[in-house]
């Protein structure tokens, strides 16, 4: 059967976005190399058949469509994930970028365009704890379904978010840390120094953090997060939204609607903390002090509660 499929390559988090001259030289030896595979070996020796395949940019790297012949869906995602994967290495100029995201479905669906939109704008209504207000969305214009992007944007985001962190505490090993994971999309953007030193306990409380960002997006009000941990999950979720709405190509231009609502939607100490995090600097003390993690689930005022498995006091 002939599936499409689509296939995100990024540079790794944390690194500046891609310029466009960089962004075309990644897509002009992604697409010579893509286009060279006649056939593809993927699980238990099945064989995957490359049709035809186009890519373009993005701001963070790559987006590769491909039309392929498989016996099933999930054999197509599969060969065409570990094949990319497999020849970005083999470029020096792309040896560092990752594969981001990986779908597939019959070829005769909608344009993957239109399907993501319907994805996208089917989430909307669940968000409930706030609306355009806080996106600065009248600001853009343009899309009358931009509103309905924005919001739906936010739960894939979450989603997305709370499923690389469930497989990162899958992965990671006692007497590991964060900093060894390997496309971690939450903490594969923290600074080497704090990286290295997370581990399965504190990804647990973060997770534990990151469900209760969550929950308040489809709660009938808005409250901030109440710790820097939640903070930090919350805006990686936003992230994770404008990105999906990027590489579906259902923005008609940039927007600014997502610095807004971080500047909306989080403690005005929390926006300080994480743009010092975004510098590459520990928003609290002592990088020495064993201690100074566990300040990331301190409640940003005394009146605010968080939960009591994030505040346990295990020095991490």
């Amino acid at each position: 059967m002939r599936y499409t499929v689509r296939i995100s390559v990024e540079v790794p988090a944390g690194r500046d976005d891609l310029d466009p001259v960089r962004a075309g030289g990644g897509v002009r030896r992604v697409l010579e190399r893509v286009s060279s595979i006649a056939a593809i070996e993927g699980p238990d020796g099945v064989r995957v058949l490359l049709r035809a395949a186009e890519a373009r940019e993005h701001r963070r790297g790559v987006l590769v469509d491909a039309v392929v012949e498989a016996p099933s869906a999930a054999v197509a995602e599969t060969g065409m994930r570990l094949a990319l994967a497999r020849l970005l290495l083999e470029l020096p100029e792309t040896r560092s970028w990752q594969v981001a995201g990986c779908s597939a479905g019959p070829a005769d669906a909608p344009p993957a365009p239109v399907a993501a939109r319907r994805h996208v704008l089917a989430h909307a209504p669940m968000l409930r704890a706030f609306g355009a207000e806080m996106f600065g969305a009248e600001e853009d214009g343009g899309d009358p379904d931009l509103t309905g992007l924005l919001a739906g944007s936010l739960l894939v985001g979450a989603a997305a978010v709370l499923d690389g962190l469930y497989r990162d505490l899958a992965v990671l090993r006692e007497g590991e840390t964060t900093g060894e994971l390997f496309g971690s999309r939450v903490f594969g953007a923290l600074p080497a120094p704090v990286a290295f030193r997370c581990d399965p306990a504190f990804v647990r409380r973060f997770l534990l953090v990151a469900g209760t960002g969550a929950h308040r997006l489809v709660q009938p009000f808005w409250q901030p997060p109440t710790s820097f941990a939640e903070a930090l999950a919350v805006r990686a979720m936003f992230r994770a939204g404008h990105d999906h709405l990027v590489c579906h190509r259902l923005l008609n231009g940039p927007v600014r609607c997502f610095g807004t609502l971080v500047a909306n939607t989080l403690d005005s100490a929390h926006v300080e903390r994480l743009a010092l995090l975004d510098a590459e600097t520990d928003p609290f003390g002592d990088p020495d002090d064993p201690w100074s993690l566990s300040t990331w689930f301190d409640p940003v005022d005394p009146e605010f509660a968080v939960h009591p498995y994030g505040r346990s006091p295990v020095p991490v």
